[in-house]
């Protein structure tokens, strides 16, 4: 069976699971964590210069924006978006060859981080 709960708040819930056939019953906690948004996929990756970043946000997101940062934090762009729309396509071609760190940022918190390999 597949349960779908979309909470408006983080906590935890506890999962009852009764078995039909001998009446016994299992117990299970799980922690729920609602977050503003996430990146969905970073595409292609690896990359050459540019990138689709796809993206899902909450209603309740008013201000975002994807930061892109080398390994060692030397350079580091950052995109605003609309938080109307789901993806950004992003230029690399000002970072060297090597990881790249892909962070959405919602009212000031990031809230997803992803890395893609640009060549």
């Amino acid at each position: 069976m597949t349960l779908t709960i979309v909470p408006d708040i983080s906590q935890t819930y506890k999962i009852e699971i009764l078995n039909l056939e001998n009446g016994f019953k299992s117990y299970d906690e799980i922690e729920v964590i609602v977050v503003d948004g996430m990146i969905s996929s970073l595409s292609p990756n690896p990359t050459s210069n540019y990138l689709r970043v796809d993206y899902k946000l909450s209603d309740n997101a008013t201000n975002a924006s994807l930061n892109v940062s080398d390994l060692n934090n030397l350079v580091s762009v950052s995109y605003p978006i609309l938080t109307t729309n789901s993806y950004e396509d992003i230029s690399l071609s000002g970072f060297m060859p090597g990881i790249c760190f892909v962070k959405l940022i919602i009212d000031g918190v990031v809230v997803d981080m992803q890395t893609v390999i640009k060549k």
